[in-house]
Parts: structure tokens; C-alpha cells; sequence
């Protein structure tokens, strides 16, 4: 969790510095390309630790657990269909 928190941090800090360049007028291309460089880097380090999290949870889950989470997820996934 704590290494998914800072990639979390990073990725907020690259986000909000891709904005603040956004509202500059005179923003060149070349700064654009670095600010997208860093935020799509911020944004696959946080999609790899989330899934490396969730590989190292279901190492450890017995099978029970496991059907235990998928019944989560599925009802997870359901609430965010109803929700849009």
C-alpha cells in the first residue's frame, strides 16, 4: 500500500503539473511532450503496483477466498454499471 501511495502522489504531482502547463499561453511542444512523458510514467506506475498488489493478495487467498473476492468484484463492477 505504501508504494501505491507515493506512485499515487507522483501521478496527482505529474497531473497537476500537465494542468498548470495547460493554462500557460506560451507552452511549447517540446514542454508539452515532457509533461506527457511524465504523466503517462506516473499514471503506469500506479496501474503496476495496483496490479502487482492484487497478484501478491491472490497468492495468499485460499480458493474459498478467492470466490469470497470475485463476488465482490462482480458486485463492485454491477454498482458502477448502475451508477452511469
Amino acid at each position: 500500500m505504501e508504494r501505491l501511495r507515493v506512485d499515487k502522489a507522483d501521478f496527482d504531482r505529474a497531473q497537476n503539473s500537465f494542468s498548470q502547463l495547460m493554462d500557460k499561453p506560451a507552452a511549447g511542444e517540446r514542454e508539452f511532450a515532457r509533461a506527457v512523458d511524465q504523466l503517462e510514467l506516473a499514471r503506469y506506475n500506479v496501474s503496476k503496483e495496483r496490479t502487482m498488489m492484487l497478484v501478491r493478495i491472490h497468492s495468499v487467498l485460499t480458493p474459498e477466498q478467492r470466490k469470497g473476492l470475485e463476488a465482490i468484484r462482480k458486485r463492485n463492477e454491477g454498482d458502477r454499471d448502475r451508477q452511469h
